[in-house]
């Protein structure tokens, strides 16, 4: 298969998946807890996703799953590395960067994953998802299911010791208060979390409609190319507009260059 992904510029979508859902992407998927996206930079997660795409062109066995030294990292980077020379994967892997744990870096790198995953397998990982959730409660419902085998009769003792009546223990004043205590936190908790999504949902909100404006701008721009001088100046003026990154921590994505088409071969 061969999967080809033009125009691919700053303002590509793939590049404004917020980390958010690309944690719930890779969580579901792989069905690992990461809460932070350095925590992929030991290149688990990356090896994992390339051999849900392509299975069997890596060796979960080689792979080092607890890896947090250095060369531990490197050998599952060399893994990936491979895999991408097999599968010809039009694709620089920014080692030396992604090692670091810094959260641009690998935020970008899952982001490409992402995308690449999406074309070659759609959104399939929503239902692998639906399809685990089934098997585990089909397990649980044939472990219901399972003939109870009858118990043996008690011995006398036994019999006695059932029979004696147990006291619950009744939860001292102090007991009962630090519950209610634990209680009304938890509570604060809940709404302070509710009223955060509230606000995350807008941002998103916003960033969409801004994204969208951004993006028919680049359009337009690259529309423009083949003009006259002044026109062909006056577009890469805004593109060099479009493109400026006020952080020194920012990196452009390598590849993310508009008009830029990369073959993406499998």
């Amino acid at each position: 298969v061969t999967v080809t992904m033009s125009n691919i510029g700053m303002m590509e979508g793939a590049f404004f998946v917020g980390r958010t859902e690309i944690l719930a992407w890779l969580n579901t998927l792989l069905g690992t807890s990461y809460t932070k996206v350095e925590q992929a930079c030991n290149g688990v997660a990356y090896c994992l996703l390339i051999e849900k795409v392509h299975p069997g062109v890596i060796s979960k066995k080689k792979i080092k799953m607890e890896a947090k030294l250095e060369h531990e990292m490197i050998a599952n980077y060399k893994l990936l590395q491979n895999a991408f020379d097999k599968k010809k994967i039009d694709r620089v892997l920014p080692v030396d960067r992604l090692i670091k744990g810094r959260t641009q870096d690998n935020l970008e790198f899952l982001q490409w994953l992402k995308r690449y995953y999406d074309l070659h397998c759609g959104t399939d990982y929503v239902a692998q998802a639906e399809v685990q959730k089934e098997n585990l409660r089909q397990t649980v419902a044939n472990e219901k299911r399972k003939p109870v085998r009858a118990k043996r009769p008690l011995s006398a003792t036994a019999t006695a010791a059932a029979a004696t009546p147990v006291v619950a223990a009744v939860p001292s004043t102090s007991g009962k208060s630090a519950i209610a205590e634990q209680t009304t936190k938890a509570r604060a908790q809940t709404e302070k979390i509710a009223a955060l999504q509230v606000t995350i949902n807008d941002l998103e909100k916003e960033r969409d409609f801004y994204f969208s404006k951004l993006r028919e701008i680049e359009v337009a721009c690259q529309n423009l190319e083949g003009g006259n001088e002044a026109v062909q100046a006056f577009a890469e003026s805004v593109k060099s507009i479009l493109y400026k990154t006020d952080s020194e921590d920012f990196v452009v994505p390598e590849g993310a260059i508009c008009a830029e088409e990369v073959q993406i071969a499998a």
